[in-house]
């Protein structure tokens, strides 16, 4: 992974009941979703309890598939997001309602799940707002929708390296 670029990486891993219930109801494969960006991975997670950034390791490709975002994007806009909601809550109630019961028509702006957050994240890094043909609300996503649409409008290209190197 290389300085300055962002990539999108897909956990393939299932833990828990909730890992295969998330791939059997969405129909994938991808149970959760980070943002990387130097190194250091940006989301919402239930273990962590909500909005983090932490290091992980993307090297073992039985667990994890990670792409590469096209493009020139502003990468502080990654930060400012982070900055913005970190040690915001886990959404579990939001994710219940939208994945689950496809009844949610709002989100919780004070709360996050993975692929919720990572949406967000990536449409502000991107420059896409609501008039984008392109704008989806972060809260319809789960890892495998979010992956579908990312390779749909070839803003994600797979990525062979795992490890990063600043140049």
């Amino acid at each position: 992974m290389k300085k300055d670029r962002l990539y999108v990486a897909f956990s393939k891993k299932k833990k828990t009941i909730v890992d295969y219930g998330i791939a059997g109801w969405t129909v994938g494969q991808y149970v959760h979703v980070e943002l990387v960006l130097n190194g250091e991975s940006y989301s919402s997670s239930a273990p962590d309890g909500g909005v983090r950034k932490k290091y992980i390791s993307y090297e073992n490709k039985s667990w994890w598939d990670v792409y590469e975002v096209k493009g020139e994007y502003d990468i502080e806009n990654v930060r400012k997001f982070f900055e913005l909601t970190n040690g915001a809550k886990y959404d579990f109630k939001g994710i219940l309602l939208a994945q689950f019961l496809f009844s949610a028509n709002k989100e919780d702006s004070t709360k996050f799940f993975c692929s919720e957050w990572v949406e967000i994240a990536l449409r502000l890094t991107l420059g896409l707002g609501e008039k984008d043909p392109l704008f989806l609300k972060g809260y319809k996503f789960s890892p495998n929708r979010l992956f579908t649409y990312l390779r749909k409008y070839d803003i994600i290209e797979t990525c062979d390296e795992r490890v990063f190197v600043e140049v």
